[in-house]
């Protein structure tokens, strides 16, 4: 069976955390684009981000994609919404990754917004 990516509406841009040393041998830590692919957004409620083990931050979410993709746990994860006539850009941590129903059909990743 194939993965239902009609389902995946939203195109989310995979983002890795990359450590460079600068000139005073300091560590800075930036994040590159590792891939862009669509997925399917779901805000899911507190009492399910506490299962998740996510409850760090302000807003949960449950993302899910194709499997087989790079993705990491403590990748990111950025999109843009409309609410409201106006465009959001959500920027999200995963903080966990399962294969749905363990049918190597549908990748379904925990993710959290970070607090400020």
């Amino acid at each position: 069976m194939s993965s239902p990516t009609h389902l995946f509406n939203t195109s989310v841009t995979v983002q890795r955390r990359t450590e460079t040393t600068d000139d005073s041998g300091g560590l800075t830590q930036t994040f590159a684009t590792a891939l862009t692919t669509p997925m399917r957004i779901q805000p899911v409620t507190l009492t399910d981000a506490e299962t998740a083990g996510a409850v760090r931050g302000l807003n949960a979410y449950r993302c899910y994609c194709a499997p087989g993709l790079d993705i990491r746990r403590d990748d990111r994860l950025q999109w843009t919404e409309t609410t409201t006539g106006a465009d959001v850009t959500r920027t999200v941590e995963v903080t966990g990754l399962r294969d749905l129903q363990l049918f190597g059909r549908v990748l379904q990743l925990d993710t959290v917004e970070p607090a400020l």
